[in-house]
């Protein structure tokens, strides 16, 4: 018999002892939910004897607990004395295990409850299960915990009197059997694991080929630092040839037979620094590099007999990747600048260092217009452009100045001015006319301006956050006075954003209080003179004082993300009072381009004409070419889906921006709106005669109705009647925006005059 074999005595014994308290801690929690689940059934079926079983296995747990202490100390002292743990583990467990059972066998004679016969079964049946796992080392101790358990059960379920309980009981029976089997099976693969374990001359030739297929190098050493083992992967990492003997020498000799062959490429010498070092306990990185383009994480691991162990591993790929990483982390991957977290916290630093005596200056810019030339020219020639700002940007700043791309079109420069050769405003002038410069993309000139906004540090802050926004405001102001300037921060710029942050709050507050109001413009009809359609026009009286114009409210309802809040208010509201007025009277509502973008507006208008119950050939929507500029497609989709549903549609404003007539061409439109712009010089200009004129013409050969708005004088009405197909005017000629009673008292006019007889000023204006 050989040693392998001589193993499967004592020694395997012993081990299987210790391991059936190894998990013990594991199954500990089914011991829990076997008295929580039989406390549960007593609460639910108030029987006393499942009380008694629930205490039962509580108290045994408790014993348990200190069989686990004893077991720890037996452990800590390698004590092979364990037959008065094994024969208390046998006692407790078997005695668990018997309480369990007896817990089933109450249930079923005790109670009528389904709910706590399954309890009973599903816990019990968990934790004969577990009793594989824990105790199929030892066939003994698992047959007395089986028949703790199963003969209550076995006996419990026939007491039950019902005929599939009996026949539940008697699959118990290969249940059981099953358990005993695979613990059976269980230990006899345990036994030869722990065999084959010691088989010492496979395992050493096994460790061999594994050491030759690591990825990683590796190096053993002895006490004296004479090598004595060396993978492939060591060799080919330190570039030590395969006809180079390494055994039994030091690394310094290693170095020497090298240097014999290759002495400008002697990776072992460095190697044998960096491991001198941190041996010595002295500053030596944990990754260093090895050659010119490689990287090496050399781990070590001191050995009790001498000596060490080292694993190398080539992590070239990993710092590249990192470096990659760290890259992007801080610098803006198009331009090669900062990006802004990155310039936050070099700011913040060198603010935090900065000197009292010292200034400095943050320079905020923007590109104008610069969303015209994506749209236009596409994203390509968008960040050519970018780029060559940034290129020029540094070519113009101060060497120790930081700039950095703030986001989209934005950028951001922190000098400090000590560093400055000429005056910050010399400097952000000279900014402002070179990144500005015309760009040649594909061959075509592209024009673009650049506006600039300023703070200074300590002056106007000293934090970096408060900086940026006062630069930011300064750039708005730059923008407000004609753009491609710049503008220092002054204090009335800040009283100017104060208000607006008041603003922004009293006006999300108004939107989610309901607070705004509905007003209505009559539109005209110029064949019989009455008011065939009102414009619905939101209006906001700020704290029931002051009247705020919607082209003040509006771009910060836009800005604030509430204008999809208003347009959704302001159709259902529009349908509602629609719905009270005569029925050959319509409501026209004002769709902004922010709502095509945001949310789905014909699932809007559905709501609103459902829930007022308002026919929808009653309602007319009006669009910008602003909302059709944006996405013409997606535009074109909507606007078909609105109407398809019988709502008309208008072009608000035609004749301004962009005007194209493809627009007339391919959307669903109803109406055709004029702008007020060709209105106020019609008596006297007659270029805006002749373009005014070309608009009604056509509209009507596409046979659209022609509405003119922004009608105020007497002359301007009568022009329009004598010389134009026009269908609809609108304007204070006729009245002014009323609220919604006033609109009501307007409706209830029994006549409205003829268009023959000049049709007079209903509401004064």
């Amino acid at each position: 018999m050989n040693t392998a074999t001589s193993y499967t005595s004592n020694d395997i014994r012993m081990k299987q002892a210790l391991h059936h308290y190894e998990d013990h801690t594991a199954f500990f929690y089914g011991k829990i939910s076997a008295a929580s689940a039989a406390l549960i059934s007593f609460v639910l079926t108030n029987e006393i004897s499942l009380l008694f079983t629930a205490i039962s296995m509580m108290v045994i747990m408790a014993c348990d607990i200190g069989n686990i202490k004893l077991h720890k100390r037996l452990v800590e002292k390698n004590s092979k004395n364990v037959s008065f743990w094994r024969a208390q583990y046998t006692f407790l467990s078997t005695s668990f295990m018997f309480s369990m059972g007896l817990w089933c066998f109450f249930c079923f004679i005790l109670t009528n409850d389904s709910f706590v016969h399954l309890l009973c079964i599903s816990v019990t049946m968990g934790n004969i299960l577990s009793l594989i796992s824990r105790n199929f080392t030892s066939d003994r101790i698992l047959t007395l915990q089986l028949c703790a358990v199963a003969i209550p059960v076995i006996l419990g379920l026939p007491a039950y009197g019902d005929f599939r309980s009996i026949i539940l009981s008697a699959f118990f029976l290969p249940l059981f059997a099953s358990v005993r089997d695979i613990s059976s099976r269980l230990r006899n693969i345990f036994s030869s694991m722990e065999i084959q374990s010691n088989e010492k001359d496979i395992f050493g030739g096994q460790l061999n080929e594994a050491l030759e297929s690591m990825s990683h190098g590796l190096m053993m050493f002895d006490d004296e630092m004479r090598l004595k083992i060396i993978n492939k992967t060591a060799r080919q990492i330190l570039g030590i040839a395969d006809e180079i003997n390494c055994y039994s020498k030091k690394l310094n000799e290693i170095s020497r037979l090298i240097d014999a062959q290759r002495p400008l490429i002697n990776r072992v010498r460095i190697l044998q620094e960096t491991l001198t070092k941190r041996l010595n306990h002295k500053t030596a990185a944990k990754v260093f590099k090895i050659s010119q383009s490689q990287y090496v994480e050399l781990s070590i691991k001191l050995r009790d007999e001498g000596g060490c162990v080292l694993v190398i591993e080539d992590v070239t790929q990993r710092i590249e990747y990192q470096t990659r990483i760290n890259q992007l982390a801080k610098f803006d991957e198009l331009t090669g600048l900062c990006n802004r977290t990155h310039f936050i916290q070099q700011t913040k630093s060198l603010l935090q260092e900065a000197r009292n005596e010292e200034t400095a200056s943050v320079l905020f810019f923007d590109l104008d217009d610069f969303k015209r030339i994506n749209d236009t020219l596409g994203h390509e020639a968008g960040d050519h452009i970018l780029t060559t700002v940034a290129e020029r940007a540094k070519q113009i700043l101060p060497p120790k100045s930081i700039c950095a791309r703030y986001g989209g079109d934005e950028f951001v420069v922190y000098i400090n001015d000590k560093h400055l050769n000429c005056s910050i405003k010399q400097l952000a002038r000279t900014l402002v006319r070179e990144i500005a410069r015309d760009v040649i993309f594909n061959n075509q000139r592209v024009s673009f301006g650049a506006s600039m906004g300023i703070s200074k540090y300590p002056a106007d802050g000293t934090s970096i956050d408060r900086l940026l926004k006062l630069a930011d405001l300064a750039l708005y102001a730059a923008k407000g006075s004609g753009k491609n300037t710049y503008r220092n921060f002054t204090t009335e710029l800040e009283d100017s954003l104060q208000k607006r942050v008041l603003l922004e709050e009293d006006l999300t507050r108004a939107v989610t209080e309901n607070a705004l109001e509905l007003h209505f413009q009559p539109i005209i009809q110029t064949s019989d003179g009455k008011p065939k359609v009102f414009e619905a026009l939101t209006r906001w009286t700020r704290n029931d004082t002051e009247i705020i114009s919607p082209a003040e409210f509006i771009p910060i309802a836009e800005d604030l993300g509430l204008i999809g809040d208003i347009g959704k208010w302001t159709l259902c509201e529009a349908c509602k009072v629609c719905q009270t007025w005569p029925e050959d009277v319509s409501v026209a509502v004002n769709l902004s381009a922010v709502q095509f973008r945001v949310g789905s507006i014909t699932d809007i208008v559905k709501t609103a004409l459902n829930d007022s119950g308002l026919r929808p050939s009653r309602l007319e929507i009006e669009i910008t070419e602003t909302a059709i500029l944006y996405d013409m497609d997606h535009a074109i989709y909507i606007l078909e889906e609105i109407s398809a549903l019988g709502v008309r549609i208008s072009l608000d404003d035609f004749g301004t921006g962009y005007s194209s007539l493809s627009y007339l061409h391919k959307l669903p439109l109803h109406k055709l709106k004029i702008d007020k712009s060709f209105i106020d010089d019609l008596a006297f200009n007659q270029r805006s005669r002749t373009l005014l004129k070309g608009i009604t013409v056509l509209g009507k050969a596409l046979d659209l109705k022609i509405v003119v708005e922004g009608v105020e004088t007497k002359d301007q009405f009568d022009l329009l009647i004598e010389e134009y197909e026009v269908d609809f005017i609108q304007g204070f000629y006729f009245s002014k925006a009323l609220n919604k009673n006033d609109t009501a008292a307007f409706l209830q006019l029994e006549t409205q005059p003829d268009v023959s007889e000049d049709i007079p000023l209903l509401v004064a204006q």
